[in-house]
Order: C-alpha cells, then structure tokens, then sequence
C-alpha cells in the first residue's frame, strides 16, 4: 500500500487487540462470562467482540485450502476422463480404406 503525504493514516490502522486464553475450562457453562468479569474488572471499557475456539478459528482457515483441493482433484479427474474418450474414439473407428489400396484404384 502507498499513502500520498495528504492521506490520512489512521483510516489504514487497526485499534485491536486478539488474545488466546488456554484453560480447562473452555466450553464450560459459565466460563465466558467469567472471563468477561475478570477483563471488565481491569477496563470495564474493553468489548469483547468475536470470541471463539481455537477448534473454530482453524476450520476457518483450512476451509479454503481444503475447497481449492477438492476443486483440483475434480478438475483432475475431468481431465482424465477427457483423456480417455479421445484415446477411444480413435480405437474405435474399424473400416475405412487403406491407403495403398486407394491409390491402386485409380
């Protein structure tokens, strides 16, 4: 990205902050709300926006890799199958005639 001297910069800058808390009691009824109290405790000014598990926030970011991997591997077998029928069609075609024997008719 470039910014001109006139640009503001702050419109390009992030105000957040993402931490990753590691307890037995994720998922727990309750846990939430006691992690809000214990952050709100320090700065009751402080929102929690997008929680989520670790188990989320990696489904989320292999989502796309495993997406581009199946559409490769149906690409792939397109493409053989493609293959295939025009190796066949040649194969099949019986008959005709030979070339020697059309330049004996003449």
């Amino acid at each position: 990205m470039y910014l001109t001297l006139g640009e503001n910069l702050a419109q390009y800058m992030s105000r957040t902050v993402t931490f990753a808390i590691r307890s037995g009691r994720v998922g727990t009824p309750g846990f939430l709300d006691d992690l809000r109290q214990a952050i709100w405790s320090v700065d009751p000014g402080v929102p929690l926006v997008s929680v989520e598990t670790l188990g989320d926030l990696h489904a989320r970011a292999t989502a796309r890799a495993a997406l581009i991997l199946v559409l490769v591997a149906i690409a792939t077998l397109v493409l053989v199958a493609i293959a295939a029928v025009a190796a066949y069609l040649p194969a099949r075609r019986v008959g005709g005639m030979d070339p020697a024997a059309a330049l004996r008719a003449e």
